[in-house]
């Protein structure tokens, strides 16, 4: 819902209450014992939030953003061959097929490989190693003679 125009969106109003008093995405999201940081780009790369939700609380709290809409786009560091549909978080974006880009990348937060065990275990099943699902056979009954998902 469109809320009061008169107020800040929840979002603007917490990230701008506790911008003063902390930088620590986890003190909140989502919460103080799960920890999201666990896929290929910050086990591999060393990513934080920050590296994706550039500008931290302050960027947060601002109302002139969307809160849930507006939000990294993985074509911001990769080439578009390589990143969410256009106009489209990566969690709605598909690709091969029609598939959503999760179905072989996994979740925001998740991206294969992951340092969690249980996360690898669909590409694990189907595959036979952790990692982005890239066999064709998983899908395909055979190996497909030209492009990929990517092409």
């Amino acid at each position: 819902m469109a809320g009061d125009p008169e107020l800040p969106s929840l979002s603007a109003a917490m990230h701008g209450k506790h911008k003063d008093n902390t930088n620590n995405c986890y003190a909140c999201h989502p919460g103080p014992e799960t920890r999201c940081l666990r896929d290929v780009m910050s086990v591999d790369e060393g990513m934080t939030c920050t590296d994706c939700h550039v500008g931290g609380m302050e960027a947060l709290a601002s109302e002139a953003r969307t809160p849930w809409l507006d939000e990294p786009r993985c074509r911001d560091c990769h080439a578009s061959e390589y990143a969410e549909t256009q106009g489209c978080l990566y969690r709605h974006s598909t690709g091969h097929g029609g598939l959503y880009c999760e179905s072989c990348h996994n979740s925001t937060h998740a991206i294969l490989t992951s340092r969690e065990a249980r996360d690898n275990l669909q590409s694990i099943a189907l595959q036979g190693y952790a990692g982005t699902i890239e066999k064709c056979t998983v899908c395909h009954l055979t190996q497909p003679t030209s492009g990929g998902p990517h092409e």
